[in-house]
């Protein structure tokens, strides 16, 4: 069973579904959880995601999947908003988030380290810029393993 090849299933018969909708999927992930598979599901949409939004995305998407994935295994499938420590999976959402705090995690080691948390400043042409203690950090979207948004207290969560 590819992982990869069952998530990158999942985002294409999804994503135009969420979208006409208005929601936006942000992460999906696909595990071995004890004997059998969990599929998470991270979305959001402008202004919010509620429970009757992820019950309505969960039975809809179910249904899509039983239906169109091929050689999917038995899984649980979870559906949720992707909170204030949100994933940071595409360049828009790195933009849209401008001016907020992150964490960048990166795949390989930079001055010695992989973890860098600082002030998104800019996202352009696969291009994220970090802006930590006065420095100014370019990361390639390809370099990044993964990147949160990092909740700071007093901090707009909108």
């Amino acid at each position: 069973m590819d992982s990869d090849k069952i998530l990158s299933q999942v985002k294409s018969l999804t994503e135009a579904a969420l979208a006409a909708e208005g929601m936006d999927l942000v992460l999906a992930e696909f595990k071995r959880d004890g004997g059998g598979y969990i599929l998470r599901l991270f979305v959001d949409k402008e202004g919010g995601i509620t429970l009757g939004d992820c019950t309505m995305v969960s039975r809809y998407v179910g249904d899509l999947l039983d239906a169109y994935a091929d050689e999917m295994p038995r899984y649980r499938l979870e559906v949720s908003s992707p909170g204030l420590d949100r994933p940071l999976t595409r360049e828009d959402h790195y933009r849209r988030f401008e001016g907020r705090t992150a964490l960048i995690v990166t795949k390989e080691l930079r001055d010695g380290r992989r973890k860098f948390r600082g002030i998104l400043s800019g996202a352009s042409n696969g291009v994220i810029t970090l802006v930590a203690e006065d420095v100014s950090m370019e990361f390639t979207l390809q370099e990044i393993e993964s990147a949160r948004l990092q909740y700071q207290h007093g901090e707009s969560t909108c």
